[in-house]
C-alpha cells in the first residue's frame, strides 16, 4: 500500500516487479518444490527411522543449495540485459536499464534467501513454524524501508536493497537457531558412506524437477505479456495478485504445511475423510470471498491502493484485474492445499502431470487472449489454473461426493448474490448498502439450504471450542 501511494502503476514499481521476477524464477527452481515437496517430507521420516542418515541428508542439502546459490547470484549478475529484455519485451531503454539496477542489487541477497529456506525446511520437518511465519513479515519491514529511503533520498534503488537487507537478518535468524539446536555442516566424508541416502532423495525429487521450468516459465510469459499490454499493466497485475495471495497464505499455506508435516503416513480413508473436512471449511469461507472480489473490484482497489500516486486509472485498471482474479480465488486457494497434500503422499508423478496441465492451459489463454481482452485475461488465466489444479486433485484424492455438492450449492447461492447485485445497481445504491445487501444473500442462503446450515454451525462449533481452549 505504501509502494502504490508513492509511486502508483508507475515505471519505478513496474520495473521492480521485473526484476523480483527476474531474480526469483531461479530462486524458486531450487526452493519451491525440491525443499518443500522433497526434503520435508523425507527429513521428516529419516528423523524416525535413522538420525545419522537424517544428518547426512541435511549436510548434503545444505552444501548444493549453498553452492548452487552462488551459480545463481553469478549468472544474475553477468546476465542481466538478457533477462530483462526475455521478461519485459514491452519495456523501453529507461525501464529496463532501471530493472538491471534492481536486479543486480537483489542478486546479492539470493543466498541469503535459500540458505534461509533450507533453515526454514528443516524446522518444518520438525513440526517447527517459526522462520516460515517470519519470512513474509520481515520482507514486508525491509521493503517499507527500502521504499521510505528510495522515496526520501530519490535513489530507487534502495527498494531492492530492502529486500536484500531482509533476507540477510532471515538467514542470520535461521543460522542462530540451527546452532542452539545442535545442527552442524557435519562430516562431509559421511556422505559417500551414506550415499544410498542420497540416491533415494535423488528418487524422490526426480519427478519433481520438469515442474519449476514450466512453473517459472509461466511465471516469466505472464509478466511478458503484462509488459506487452502496457509498463504499467505489470504493477498492475502485482496488486491485483497482491490481494488473493495474501488469502492464499493466510488460508491454504498453513493448511499446506500441516499437510506437508503429518499427512504422509496417515490411513488412506481417515486422509480423506480430513481432507474432506478442511477443503470443505475452505469452501465454506472463500466461494463467497471469491464473488465479492468479482462484485465489487472496484471498491477494494480504491479502499487499499487509491492515494497519492494511485490515481483513478490505475484503479480502473487493476480492478479489471482483480474482478476475472476473484472468480477463481476458491479454487486457487482449494487447489494449492490439495497438491501438497499429494506432496505428502509421495504421489509426485500425479502432482506434476496436474501442475503442467494447468501451467500450460493458464500460459496458452494469456497468450491467445491478450490483444483481445487486454489484462484481463490475465486475471482470468490465473483462475483457470486454480480451477483446473483444484478439479484434478480432488479427483485425485477421491474426495468425498458431499465435497462437489457443497461446492454446486455455494456457486448457487454466489450466482444468487451477483444477480441481487444487479437489480440493486439499477438504482444506483451507496457502496455499504450493496455491501450489507451481499451479505445478508449470503447469510440467507446458507441458513435456508441444510446441508450449508449444518456444515457451518459444525465449523462455528469447532472454532468455539479451539478459541475456549486457548
Amino acid at each position: 500500500m505504501l509502494q502504490s501511494a508513492l509511486w502508483g502503476t508507475s515505471l519505478i514499481v513496474s520495473s521492480y516487479r521485473i526484476a523480483q521476477t527476474a531474480v526469483f524464477i531461479p530462486i524458486n527452481f531450487l526452493t519451491s518444490e525440491t525443499l518443500s515437496a522433497g526434503f520435508i517430507p523425507m527429513l521428516r521420516r529419516l528423523r524416525h527411522e535413522n538420525k545419522q542418515h537424517a544428518r547426512t541428508l541435511e549436510t548434503a542439502v545444505f552444501l548444493l543449495a549453498a553452492l548452487l546459490s552462488v551459480a545463481i547470484t553469478i549468472t544474475l549478475l553477468c546476465k542481466t540485459g538478457l533477462l530483462i529484455r526475455l521478461l519485459a519485451p514491452g519495456f523501453g531503454a529507461e525501464g529496463r536499464d532501471l530493472s538491471a539496477i534492481f536486479v543486480r542489487i537483489m542478486a546479492l541477497g539470493v543466498p541469503f534467501y535459500i540458505l534461509g529456506t533450507y533453515f526454514s525446511c528443516r524446522e518444518m520437518a520438525g513440526g517447527c513454524f517459526f522462520l516460515p511465519s517470519i519470512r513474509a513479515s520481515l520482507q514486508s519491514v525491509g521493503l517499507i524501508i527500502g521504499l521510505i529511503l528510495a522515496h526520501t533520498a530519490s535513489t530507487p534503488a534502495c527498494i531492492a536493497g530492502g529486500f536484500t537487507a531482509a533476507y540477510i537478518v532471515f538467514f542470520a535468524t535461521g543460522l542462530l537457531r540451527a546452532f542452539r539446536q545442535g545442527w552442524s555442516i557435519g562430516n562431509i566424508a559421511l556422505l559417500r558412506e551414506n550415499s544410498e541416502v542420497l540416491s533415494r532423495f535423488w528418487l524422490t525429487i526426480r519427478p519433481l524437477l520438469l515442474l519449476p521450468f514450466f512453473l517459472q516459465g509461466s511465471i516469466g510469459i505472464e509478466k511478458a505479456i503484462a509488459s506487452l499490454t502496457g509498463s504499467e499493466c505489470v504493477a498492475a497485475l502485482e496488486y491485483a495478485k497482491f490481494i488473493t495471495e495474501s488469502g492464499i497464505y493466510m488460508i491454504a499455506v498453513p493448511l499446506g504445511l500441516v499437510g506437508l508435516s503429518m499427512l504422509g503416513d496417515y490411513p488412506e480413508k481417515d486422509l480423506q475423510d480430513w481432507v474432506g473436512e478442511k477443503i470443505s471449511m475452505v469452501l465454506l469461507v472463500c466461494i463467497p470471498v471469491s464473488f465479492f472480489l468479482f462484485g465489487f473490484g472496484n471498491p477494494i482497489i480504491r479502499l487499499c491502493y487509491q492515494r497519492g500516486a494511485f490515481d483513478h486509472e490505475s484503479t480502473l485498471l487493476t480492478a479489471s484485474i482483480l474482478r476475472f482474479l476473484g472468480i477463481g480465488f476458491w479454487a486457487q486457494v482449494g487447489g494449492y492445499f490439495l497438491m501438497k497434500v499429494l506432496n505428502a503422499r509421495a504421489r509426485n508423478r500425479t502432482f506434476i502431470i496436474i501442475m503442467l496441465v494447468a501451467l500450460t492451459v493458464q500460459s496458452i489463454i494469456s497468450f491467445l487472449g491478450y490483444r483481445t481482452y487486454g489484462p484481463r485475461i490475465l486475471g482470468f488465466s490465473l483462475s483457470v489454473y486454480g480451477l483446473i489444479t483444484f478439479l484434478a486433485g480432488a479427483l485425485a484424492l477421491h474426495l468425498p461426493g458431499k465435497v462437489y455438492r457443497i461446492i454446486a450449492w455455494m456457486l448457487a447461492g454466489g450466482s444468487l448474490s451477483l444477480a441481487g447485485l444487479g437489480m440493486l445497481d439499477n438504482y444506483e445504491p451507496a457502496e455499504w448498502l450493496r455491501t450489507l445487501a451481499f451479505l445478508c444473500t449470503w447469510l440467507a442462503w446458507i441458513a435456508a439450504i441444510p446441508p450449508l446450515r449444518k456444515l457451518s454451525m459444525q465449523h462455528a462449533l469447532i472454532l468455539s471450542h479451539s478459541l475456549r481452549k486457548k
